[in-house]
């Protein structure tokens, strides 16, 4: 007891001496730092200057390269907002009336959010409805509106391959530029359908081209213009633009996949100057342009950027210092190398055990734990990760707990309204986890089926007391509201994503095996699984239980009356296995 108690102790004691993981790693390339800077004071003492050729051409390619990858992600962002506004709740409906109003007030906020610059809705025929466009020096909230304008727009390419349902290999989203009011904008746009997948309008999002190349500028360091494909400016960083030759754009065009900046492309006369870099002078500075196409979704190319860099100074090195340079940084790599390779192993391990338990936490076990093993910052890390799991495991759980209530409270309501209700939906919920169980069913799914057979009938919530507590027949129209419920339900369901993959019998548990049913007339094996199992749980008890029209039917009678409708109504394979279970259910109950 004695020994195993003072180990312990020393165990504790080396845990709480902190060493910092800075430490361990400054130490060793501390000592490295200090023999590749006298390498470096060798080099600099005989090289005063460089060349810079490669350095400046490998500048203006990146800032080339950054600036078509920043036209690109502008272009999915754009797309993404464009996306926002079109699936929002209820935007079809008022824009297929022309509410401008209430267009306003529905995407203003993801408007803001995302500080577009100009927003556009038009109706089908590409007619203006309304414009929001954000006041130019005004803060991030300040839009201005107009309604009914002019029509600008439905001439565009990318607006009337929409009025004209076109769609290509990568769906129905369009882009391109337009003047508009002293700017030229970019804009992509997009569909907007109805529920029966019908176009009842238009959305373009867009940016001004001005603001474009003022933020790619900033990105860049670079100066930046925007071509159209003939060559003539459309917006530039310059205070002076100069339009391209007449024989650039075509050339870039044509050859955008063989061309590189570093090298040149030689033309058939002999002149060897390539047609996607030249020399331009603005305000009497030198700059070298590299120029590339402007490529929108599809890889269309509508236009040419150009990215400009000030000409530097450059200085060539002699082949002995090249030498040098080349032996000294292959030595100082190889170093580095190898002492980073070790230090990795070392520092790493622990690290990687975090990330492989961060695995399984993202996979959704929050049981897992990690082993701490040293006693720095990552033994530190370890211990937050351990109770981070812990505290999450907890939430979920009492999320889970708050969720069920609802789900109770939603029942308990339901019990208010209809009496009747309740001792039908203890028994259905009873019946549809042991059938569920018999058929193999098991874990989050078992759930999701008894979470399903609890809010069947939540959708008639919905339904007005004169229908849902009516003694006698209802007629056709009070049939009609009644039906409805299903539809109730999922529309009660769905803004809780929790409950999704349980909304299967709410909805369709009155679809019917030969399609008659409803709300969607759903056939065969396209009905949900669980909806199936259900409709048969869910009638067998209203044909054995009391009505108030009328006494509950016996077991033959009943299992008679669902028989006949065996591949009508149900699903014949699945109702042939219930009336096995059930010999044994109703067994288990008597026991």
């Amino acid at each position: 007891m004695t020994v195993n108690t003072n180990i312990k102790q020393l165990s504790r004691t080396a845990r709480n001496v902190h060493i910092p993981i800075r430490f361990k790693i400054t130490l060793p390339f501390l000592i490295l730092s200090l023999l590749i800077a006298l390498a470096a004071a060798y080099i600099i003492s005989q090289v005063v200057f460089d060349s810079l050729e490669d350095r400046y051409t490998n500048q203006l390619i990146e800032a080339g390269k950054l600036s078509s990858e920043w036209m690109v992600r502008e272009e999915d962002r754009l797309l993404g907002t464009l996306r926002l506004l079109s699936f929002s709740d209820g935007i079809s409906k008022i824009i297929s009336i022309d509410q401008a109003e209430l267009i306003r007030e529905k995407t203003l906020g993801i408007i803001i959010e995302n500080q577009e610059e100009y927003v556009e809705f038009l109706n089908p025929s590409g007619n203006h409805i309304l414009s929001i466009h954000h006041r130019p020096g005004g803060n991030i909230e300040e839009y201005t509106y107009v309604k009914d304008g002019d029509d600008l727009f439905k001439n565009q390419a990318f607006v009337s391959k929409i009025i004209n349902n076109e769609v290509d290999s990568l769906g129905d989203k369009y882009s391109g530029y337009m003047p508009l009011d002293t700017n030229y904008v970019f804009f992509t746009s997009g569909p907007v359908l109805d529920a029966n997948n019908q176009l009842v309008g238009i959305i373009l999002v867009g940016k001004s081209l001005a603001t474009i190349v003022k933020e790619i500028r900033s990105e860049t360091l670079a100066q930046i213009s925007i071509y159209d494909i003939n060559g003539s400016v459309l917006t530039s960083t310059f205070s002076s633009p100069k339009e391209l030759p007449l024989d650039y754009p075509d050339g870039i065009i044509a050859r955008q996949d063989i061309e590189s900046g570093r090298r040149a492309i030689s033309e058939p006369d002999g002149n060897s100057t390539p047609l996607n870099r030249r020399s331009v002078e603005v305000t009497n500075i030198n700059y070298d342009e590299i120029l590339g196409p402007w490529e929108i979704r599809g890889d269309k190319d509508i236009g040419i950027i150009g990215v400009a860099i000030p000409k530097n100074f450059i200085v060539n090195t002699s082949a002995v210092t090249r030498i040098q340079i080349f032996g000294l940084s292959f030595l100082a790599v190889t170093i580095v190398i190898a002492i980073g390779f070790f230090l990795a192993n070392h520092i790493t391990k622990p690290l990687i055990n975090l990330v492989s338990a961060t695995n399984e936490v993202a996979e959704g076990n929050l049981d897992i734990q990690v082993k701490s093993t040293s006693n720095d910052e990552i033994a530190e890390l370890t211990d937050t990760f351990n109770q981070m799991t812990n505290n999450l495991n907890i939430s979920r759980k009492e999320l889970f707990n708050a969720y069920n209530e609802t789900l109770m409270s939603w029942t308990k309501a339901m019990h208010l309204r209809d009496e009747e209700t309740e001792g039908h939906m203890n028994r259905v919920v009873e019946m549809s986890i042991a059938f569920g169980k018999s058929l193999g069913i098991t874990g989050d799914e078992l759930v999701n089926l008894y979470r399903g057979a609890l809010m069947h009938d939540i959708g008639k919530i919905g339904v007005p007391d004169k229908i849902l507590q009516k003694t006698g027949p209802l007629t056709p129209e009070e049939r009609i509201e009644m039906e409805k419920h299903p539809v109730l339900a999922r529309e009660l369901i769905w803004p809780i994503k929790y409950l999704w993959p349980a909304v299967d019998i709410p909805f369709s548990h009155h679809e019917w095996w030969d399609g008659s049913g409803y709300p969607q007339g759903l056939k065969r094996s396209s009905i949900p699984f669980h909806a199936r199992i259900f409709m048969i749980i869910d009638v067998w008890d209203a044909l054995t239980s009391d009505r108030y029209y009328r006494k509950a039917f016996d077991f033959s009678t009943a299992k008679n009356m669902m028989l006949k409708e065996k591949g009508k109504h149900f699903d014949p394979i699945l109702l042939s296995k219930f009336f096995i279970f059930l010999q044994q259910y109703q067994e288990s109950k008597r026991n």
